[in-house]
This record gives structure tokens, sequence and C-alpha cells, in this order.
């Protein structure tokens, strides 16, 4: 099964990665992941190809938190949605809800769970949560 890369850089709303401390405010708290361990640019996780930003230098924003936003995609038929997501400190919920052309909708729900918990790994790694939230097929127009 292929997959279709939906552009989503014009609704970044939130810089998650730095290299320094205050560099990133992933949380509101000024946390955020270390950049020097982003991920490739292009890279296929669980199966599904993904654009990845990458760092740069002064207060360029990466990644987008989750505030009703509308995505559109190309005319098509699809059977799913994948997103990697992270949430704060807690586990996040949400929905997600496709309108189709003809107006109907069709939704479903998610869990994030947190990008560290306490106590803290020594590990230290970046987890990413790989969402596949609608599994009925959808007509996008």
């Amino acid at each position: 099964m292929s997959s279709v890369k939906v552009d989503i850089s014009n609704l970044r709303n939130n810089r998650g990665f730095g290299m320094q401390p205050g560099d990133a405010d992933f949380d509101g708290q000024g946390s955020g992941y270390p950049a020097q361990y982003l991920p490739a640019e292009n890279f296929t996780y669980a199966g599904v190809e993904f654009s990845f930003p990458q760092y740069t230098q002064g207060r360029g924003n990466d990644n987008v938190l989750a505030q009703g936003q509308t995505l559109a995609v190309p005319r098509g038929r699809y059977v799913g949605i994948h997103m990697l997501a992270a949430a704060e400190t807690a586990i996040a919920t949400g929905s997600v809800t496709a309108v189709y052309g003809d107006g109907t909708t069709s939704s479903g729900s998610f869990l994030v769970d947190p990008f560290w918990d306490w106590p803290v790994s020594e590990l230290h790694s970046i987890i990413f949560t790989l969402l596949t939230v609608l599994s009925t097929p959808l007509e996008a127009t």
C-alpha cells in the first residue's frame, strides 16, 4: 500500500527541538527534544514514509500544536491517517475528523504517550508514537 505525504509546514506553530536549554519550547516551559538526535529529513517509520523538519538556527518552528487545524489532502481514496505525535507530560487524547466531499464526516480517537516520563530512563530516548486514526475508506475531493 502506498502513502501520500501531506505538507503541514504552513501549520507549524511550535519549536520542539533545540541545541541548548531554552532554544525550544515543546511544553510551554522551555523544554524540548535535543536537536542533535533528530531523525533524517526523509525517513520511514513502521512502514510509513515521513518528511521531518530539520533544525535551523534561530527560532523557526518545527512542529504543530494540535489546535483544531484543518488539513487539505489531495483528491483520492484513503484508508487511514498516519501521523507522528508526542504529548508533554501526560497522556494526551484527541480525535481526527475527516470531512468528505459530500459533507459527511467520520471521526477517530487517539491517545499519545508523553515525550518523557518520570523517572527519566537511562536511555533518554525519543519515542515516536505512530497513530493510525481512521480505518474506514476516505475519499477526498
